[in-house]
């Protein structure tokens, strides 16, 4: 092989890693975490924990809201139409599973959750048996801030839980189940 076929494939070996795919990326001030109106307190949950960690990691609160504002990015959190017309079905996971997904300029995290339990009241109280009850949004939320957040859950509590500082998360074109 000559040099010069060797150097034009490395060449074409380069263009195709350069090609990127999409990315979305969350800044404090144009980032929203959006739930359904209808959302159980499992979804809620899961939401408030998602808001008060990228709060920490952002060094201001992430709003929650019930509907998408124009020119926002967004974290769709829990089914909802939006989950749905992103093409995930959460009745399609197993048991405390979830799926993140990239879609525009937002993320989907979604997983089964127990619609009858109160995930607010339950974190309160002590017992490992009120701990066993669906919760598969909150785990992709955990899954989402460690994976791309570079966040780390050692144990419960303020010093098991590292969050490192940014002004930003870039997240690449996702779609993964758990």
């Amino acid at each position: 092989m000559s040099y010069a076929s060797v150097s034009g494939l490395a060449v074409a070996v380069l263009l195709c890693l350069s090609v990127r795919a999409e990315t979305v990326t969350f800044v404090p001030d144009a980032t929203e975490i959006v739930v359904a109106p209808d959302a159980p307190k499992t979804v809620r949950f899961a939401a408030s924990e998602l808001r008060d960690l990228l709060g920490q990691r952002f060094g201001r609160e992430v709003p929650v809201v019930t509907a998408k504002t124009p020119g926002k990015n967004v974290i769709y959190v829990g089914d909802s139409p939006a989950v749905r017309t992103a093409g995930i079905d959460v009745a399609t996971l197993k048991r405390d599973g979830f799926r993140i997904k990239t879609v525009g300029n937002g993320v989907c995290i979604a997983g089964r959750d127990d619609p009858k339990v109160d995930a607010f009241q339950r974190v309160k109280t002590d017992g490992v048996h009120n701990l066993y009850y669906e919760r598969g949004t909150l785990f992709g939320v955990y899954d989402f801030l460690e994976r791309f957040a570079g966040m780390r859950f050692y144990f419960p509590g303020e010093l098991g839980t590292i969050v490192p500082r940014g002004e930003k998360l870039t997240v690449p074109e996702t779609d993964l189940t758990d």
